[in-house]
């Protein structure tokens, strides 16, 4: 198939497109994901996605090691498949069977504004190495070739009509005069201050391009390359702020429970011996009632067990699960 070696040029916009490369992106970022936690943790990608890419464990472990360098993020194919003007084809098929004409087709990495300087320099290293050794390419083209082949029979059942929903549905309301930041997640990049002045600029040279995504999920995205500004969304980034509202409660509710110093204390004293209210009230010089009242905010966190010795209600508390339980809370604090 001959390739195209400059993107077609974009007359009007906000125009709606439904990316098969996008999608390959995100299910390699996923793989990033899943393989490092718990820098990354567990990506919120679609359901049927993560099935697909935990079904095969080698597949996994060869992305997370292809690299090395740090960077969860395969922006390269975005690069490569916008120098052969396939970035928003529905399917990336085209791309991957061009993979390494596009490869050599590139020899310079353009101004990326929505990136900073060290990501644009990782991925000018990147095709670099990809340029310089035809193994690489090999194994390249064959890595992401295999991460596709595990998601597409689930994107084409799945994700594939919901995102051309969606993307008709944008078109509709993008027709009707609607502002296209009242359709984007509040959380978008593209509303941030950094990227908002960027955007608004994109959007009247008519570059910016909305592409409706299904393997990411919640995920959102924003690249700009000359000529097109892409902005990604998931089904279900529209519910991020609530969803990191309500992981922010939990993690709040946990920081909680260990925010009083008494608490701190009467947990400290039970992690390693065993002693009853009356124990802890005269060995911290508090009364019982208060060291009845944080006992029962340690036992219904599930810090601190009772057991009855001798007709006497004594309280222990495992070291390894006051560990597991502030790690939860930072775990919310990572989603």
């Amino acid at each position: 198939m001959p390739v195209e070696l400059e993107p077609a040029p974009l007359t009007h916009g906000p125009r709606v497109a439904v990316s098969g490369v996008m999608e390959l992106n995100f299910a390699l970022f996923t793989v990033e994901c899943l393989t490092r936690p718990p820098r990354y943790g567990a990506y919120p990608c679609a359901p049927w996605a993560q099935s697909a890419l935990t079904s095969d464990p080698g597949t996994l472990n060869r992305v997370a090691a292809f690299w090395g360098d740090g960077h969860a993020e395969w922006a390269e194919s975005l690069i490569l498949a916008h120098r052969g003007g396939m970035l928003l084809d529905e399917s990336p098929d085209a791309f991957l069977e061009n993979l390494d004409r596009l490869i050599m087709l590139t020899p310079d990495v353009p101004p990326l504004p929505s990136e900073s300087p060290e990501v644009r320099d990782l991925l000018v290293a990147r095709i670099a190495r990809l340029r310089d050794s035809q193994d690489l390419r090999r194994q390249y083209a064959g890595l992401l070739r295999d991460v596709w082949n595990l998601v597409e029979p689930g994107w084409r059942k799945e994700g594939l009509p919901g995102a051309r929903q969606r993307a008709a549905r944008l078109e509709q309301q993008l027709a009707g005069g609607a502002d296209v930041r009242t359709l984007l997640p509040g959380h978008h990049f593209v509303m941030r201050e950094r990227h908002a002045a960027e955007f608004r600029a994109a959007e009247e040279r008519g570059e910016a391009v909305l592409v409706p995504l299904a393997v990411s999920g919640a995920g959102v995205a924003y690249f700009v390359l000359p000529g097109i500004a892409i902005v990604a969304f998931g089904p279900e980034s529209g519910a991020g702020s609530a969803k990191h509202r309500a992981s922010m409660e939990r993690a709040a509710a946990r920081f909680k429970v260990l925010s009083d110093a008494t608490r701190l204390a009467i947990l400290d004293q039970v992690s390693y011996d065993d002693h009853t209210i009356t124990d802890l009230a005269r060995s911290l010089e508090v009364s019982q009632p208060t060291v009845s009242v944080h006992m029962k905010a340690l036992r219904e966190a599930g810090l601190v067990e009772a057991h009855r010795e001798d007709g006497r209600t004594t309280y222990r508390a495992a070291p390894a699960r006051t560990r597991e339980y502030v790690n939860e809370a930072l775990e919310e604090l990572g989603r």
